[in-house]
C-alpha cells in the first residue's frame, strides 16, 4: 500500500508478491506445524490482518481454515480439562515440573490465538455481511464461502475453549449471519456446525445416542451459553430456508410459488437434478437444527410452525396467491395436464411440512413420555410445555384440515403435511381421529380409473405424486403414518367412519 501511495508500482508488485507466496507456504505448514509455535510466530495474526485486505484475503483465510480443522492436540486438551479443577501440582522431578510449565504455556497460547482469529474472523464477517451478494464465480462470492467454512469449523471444534463469554457470544451471532447468507454454498458450509453447537447448549432428542466422551452434554455447569434469542433466531432462519426450498426436493416447479426459490438456484446449477442432490443434503442438516431448536424453545417452534401452516394454507384459499380455481388459466407443464399452479401449491406444502414435520417430532409429548413424567431437555415438566404449545397445535389442525386440494401434486404433499401433524394426538386424543377421517375423505374423492393398475414405482413419480395413483399411495402411506405416530390413540371413531365409508378396507388395515 505504501509502494502504490508513492507511485511505485514496480515495488509494490513485487511486495505484494511476496505477501501472496508467504500466505501460499503458510497454508500448507497450517496443516501439520504445532499450533503453539505456529500461534507464536506471529503469523496467524498477520493472516487476520491480512482479512481485510481484499488482495490478501482468500490466502489468508486459506491459513486459517487450515488451522480451524486441526486438533488441539491431547497435551493441550489435558491442560484445558484439567483448568480449574484440583489436580496433583507435585512433579516427580524438574523434568516434570518443566514439560507441565511448558503444556500450561502452550495451552495458553493456543487458546489466546484461537480467541484472535475469532476476532478476526468476526470482522471479516461483517464485512462481507455488509457487502451486496456477488454472482457465483465471482472472487468475493467464493471468498465468502471458504470464510465460512473456516468460521463452522472454529465454531465447531475450539469455541468452547474461549473463556470470553462476550466473545463467543459474538462469534456466534457472526456465524448466525453468515448462515442467513443469501446462497447454498454458504448455507452448506454454515448449517455443518449448528448441530454440535445446539447439543453442547444442551439440546437433545429423546432416544438420542449420546457418545460417552461428550461430558459437555451430560454436566449443566460446563454447557456452551448461547446469545439471548440466538436459538429462536436460528429456527427463524431454518424455516426461512426450508420454506425457500419448497418443491425442490420433490422435483416441483415452482415457478408461481411466491416463496420458492427452486427455479432462481436451478440457474447456478447445470441440470435440475444436481441442485436437487445438493438440496437435499441442505435440507436434512436443517431439519436436525429445527429439531435441536425446538428441544431447547418448544413454545417458540411450535407457533412458528403454526404461522407457517396458516401462511401456506392462506395461499391456496380462495383469493389466494395459488387459488386452485385459477388452474385452468395457467398453462400444462407437461402431458398428463399437471398445470403450473398445481406444482406450486405442491412446493408450498412441501417446504411447510420440511419444518412442520421435525418440530412436532421434536415436541415433548412422544412415546417415551407415556408414562407421565415427561421431560423436556432442560428438565423440566413437559405439562406445561404441552399446556403452552395447544394453541398451536389447534390452529395447525384447523387450518390443514380446513384445506381443500384436487390434484395429485397438491394432495400427495398436503397428506404429507397431515400425517406430520399426526403426533399431536399424543395430546390432543381426537386429532387422530379427525385426520383420519380427513384423509380417508381425500382418498374417497381421488380417481378411480386406475385403482386396478399396478403399484406406482417409478420414484420421480411417486415422489412427488404425479399420478393419482402416486396420490393414492401417498395418502394411504400418511393413514399408516398416523397410526404409527400415537399408537396408544384409540381411534375407534374413525374405524367407524371409515367402514361406514369404505366397507371394502379389511380390518387389518388399522
Amino acid at each position: 500500500m505504501r509502494c502504490a501511495e508513492a507511485g511505485n508500482v514496480a515495488g509494490g508488485k513485487a511486495h505484494s508478491a511476496a505477501v501472496s507466496a508467504a500466505l501460499g507456504a503458510a497454508a500448507t505448514y497450517a496443516e501439520w506445524a504445532p499450533l503453539a509455535p505456529l500461534f507464536r510466530s506471529g503469523l496467524l495474526d498477520a493472516c487476520g490482518h491480512f482479512l481485510s485486505a481484499a488482495e490478501f484475503r482468500a490466502p489468508a483465510c486459506e491459513v486459517l481454515r487450515h488451522v480451524a480443522h486441526r486438533r488441539r492436540g491431547d497435551v493441550v486438551n489435558s491442560v484445558l480439562n484439567t483448568s480449574g479443577k484440583s489436580k496433583e501440582t507435585n512433579a516427580s522431578s524438574e523434568a516434570d515440573l518443566a514439560a507441565q510449565k511448558e503444556a500450561a504455556a502452550d495451552a495458553e497460547t493456543v487458546v489466546v490465538g484461537f480467541a484472535a482469529a475469532c476476532r478476526s474472523l468476526g470482522a471479516a464477517a461483517a464485512a462481507a455481511l455488509a457487502a451486496p451478494p456477488a454472482d457465483p464465480g465471482d472472487e468475493h462470492r467464493d471468498y465468502v464461502v471458504r470464510l465460512t467454512e473456516t468460521a463452522a469449523a472454529i465454531a465447531s471444534n475450539h469455541l468452547h475453549v474461549l473463556p470470553d463469554a462476550q466473545l463467543r457470544v459474538a462469534f456466534l451471532e457472526a456465524l448466525l449471519g453468515l448462515t442467513k447468507y443469501p446462497t447454498l454454498d454458504t448455507l452448506g458450509a454454515a448449517v455443518a456446525a449448528w448441530p454440535g453447537i445446539l447439543r453442547a447448549a444442551g439440546a437433545e432428542l429423546p432416544n438420542g445416542f449420546v457418545r460417552p466422551e461428550e461430558k459437555i452434554l451430560n454436566d449443566p455447569k460446563e454447557r456452551l451459553t448461547l446469545p439471548e434469542g440466538a436459538v429462536v433466531a436460528l429456527l427463524e432462519t431454518a424455516r426461512h430456508w426450508l420454506t425457500r426450498g419448497g418443491g425442490v426436493a420433490a422435483g416441483l416447479s415452482a415457478s408461481l410459488c411466491p416463496e420458492s426459490a427452486g427455479d432462481e438456484w436451478e440457474q447456478e446449477y447445470e441440470t435440475r437434478d444436481e441442485l436437487r442432490e445438493v438440496w437435499v443434503q441442505h435440507r436434512a442438516r436443517l431439519m436436525e437444527i429445527t429439531k435441536l431448536c425446538t428441544c431447547l424453545v418448544p413454545v417458540a417452534a411450535a407457533n412458528a410452525a403454526a404461522t407457517r401452516v396458516a401462511q401456506t394454507c392462506a395461499l391456496v384459499q380462495a383469493g389466494g396467491a395459488l387459488d386452485q380455481t385459477k388452474a385452468s388459466q395457467t398453462p400444462s407443464v407437461d402431458a398428463s395436464g399437471r398445470s403450473a399452479l398445481d406444482d406450486a401449491a405442491g412446493a408450498a406444502f412441501e417446504g411447510a411440512t420440511s419444518f412442520v414435520e421435525p418440530v412436532m417430532q421434536a415436541l415433548p409429548f412422544g412415546d417415551e413420555f407415556r408414562d407421565g413424567s415427561n421431560l423436556t431437555a432442560s428438565g423440566t415438566a413437559n405439562t406445561q410445555v404441552i399446556a403452552a404449545i395447544a394453541p398451536a397445535l389447534d390452529a395447525m389442525l384447523s387450518n390443514a384440515l380446513a384445506v381443500t386440494l384436487a390434484s395429485p401434486v397438491g394432495v400427495s404433499q398436503m397428506s404429507r403435511l397431515l400425517e406430520a401433524l399426526g403426533r399431536a394426538a399424543l395430546a390432543r386424543p381426537e386429532a387422530g381421529a379427525a385426520i383420519l377421517n380427513r384423509l380417508f375423505e381425500i382418498l374417497g374423492h381421488l380417481p378411480s380409473d386406475d385403482a386396478a393398475a399396478p403399484p406406482a414405482r417409478a420414484k420421480a413419480a411417486l415422489m412427488a405424486g404425479r399420478t393419482a395413483q402416486a396420490a393414492r399411495q401417498r395418502v394411504c402411506a400418511a393413514v399408516l403414518g398416523v397410526c404409527t405416530a400415537a399408537p396408544q390413540v384409540r381411534l375407534r371413531r374413525s374405524r367407524m367412519i371409515v367402514f361406514s365409508r369404505f366397507p371394502s378396507v379389511p380390518p387389518f388395515f388399522f
